[in-house]
């Protein structure tokens, strides 16, 4: 059971984290003015940001209970300072500096004084790391304190916003509207691991998760079609995009064919950490030295590029004194992947 829990979230992390790449690589060519059709643009991009990330706050709650109960609120809060916090200064730092150095080559150059207020402004796609982090700790309080703890916090909340000015209580309430989605991972744990040991058990069970899956992410692409996913309908396609995602990560469980995907998904933080510089490195190098416009060859090497050479980064650094740069301590040597099995592809 176990072994398909780690198979299920991996591939998880795995098309997450594909679509983050491929939203960033879309964004960056059209701010640069390579662009693909706009209404395949409109609609791609409101249908993966509808539910992309709060997918990937819902995996971060799956483990949740599990981790505090072995730590301790003690080790679980410097756990989520090394693992969270660290890399959000180290690698705001690396791509404010790298952008600085960059100048006019890219869509957007740095400003001097931005590095100096990640606190409470995030740079770029790393505010999902300080979220991350600020939405874990009252969670592992409740867990701690039970429900008095609940209370407090939302007494807490309620008075920071009562002396806050109004045009503060976005920066104040943000965060936490990604909470729910948290909460939702821990529910989750045992019913997705059931639902991928039962779509092990037959190739006819794994052909309907799939079918389900693709059908619910085409329904999800009619509802955006007008390229918004805001609102009210907003909540929904988030939950249907997850469901969907979810449902599809079940029935890869143990197939040879994902076995990248899982890949991808075991180094789904190092990717998107270092995504942004290096799809964005592929681009300039085609658009500004190569002279190349094509926007389909930039799509494609923008992926290749945003996926592989973090992919290879993290594999080639762990036990080495460069893995600092994915990890606190530099992270463990992986373990090389067993020899394929002769499994029966659904």
């Amino acid at each position: 059971m176990a072994a398909s829990r780690s198979r299920w979230v991996d591939h998880a992390k795995g098309l997450g984290i594909v679509l983050v790449v491929l939203g960033h690589v879309m964004h960056g060519l059209d701010q640069a003015g390579i662009r693909l059709p706009a209404e395949l643009h409109r609609v791609a991009m409101a249908w993966m940001y509808s539910f992309h990330m709060p997918l990937f706050f819902l995996l971060a709650g799956l483990f949740l209970r599990s981790g505090f109960a072995r730590r301790g609120l003690p080790r679980f809060a410097a756990d989520k300072v090394t693992s969270l916090l660290y890399p959000y200064v180290l690698w705001s730092t690396i791509q404010w500096a790298a952008t600085l150095g960059a100048g006019a080559l890219v869509n957007r150059p740095a400003e001097i004084g931005v590095l100096l207020g990640i606190a409470t402004m995030p740079i770029a796609h790393f505010w999902f790391l300080r979220t991350l982090f600020i939405c874990l700790l009252p969670v592992a309080l409740v867990l701690r304190f039970g429900w008095p703890a609940a209370v407090g916090l939302g007494l807490a909340l309620l008075a920071a916003l009562a002396t806050s000015p109004p045009e503060a209580w976005g920066q104040v309430v943000h965060p936490f509207r990604h909470l729910p989605f948290l909460i939702a991972g821990v529910v989750a744990l045992e019913p997705m691991t059931r639902l991928a040991a039962w779509a092990e058990s037959g190739s006819a069970r794994r052909v309907v998760l799939r079918l389900a899956s693709v059908t619910i992410f085409a329904a999800m692409a009619w509802a955006c079609r007008t390229g918004e996913a805001s609102g009210w309908v907003h909540l929904p396609l988030a939950v249907a995009g997850i469901a969907a995602t979810l449902v599809l990560a079940a029935s890869c469980s143990d197939r040879t064919w994902a076995r990248p995907l899982a890949a991808l998904g075991a180094a789904s933080l190092a990717i998107y950490l270092a995504h942004v510089l290096t799809g964005s490195g592929a681009r300039i190098v085609l658009q500004r030295l190569l002279h190349v416009h094509d926007p389909w060859l930039h799509l494609a090497c923008g992926m290749a590029a945003g996926l592989g050479v973090p992919w290879l980064a993290w594999r080639w650094t762990q036990g080495t004194p460069a893995g600092w740069l994915f990890a606190w301590g530099g992270g463990e040597r992986p373990v090389p992947s067993p020899p394929p099995r002769s499994v029966p592809v659904g």
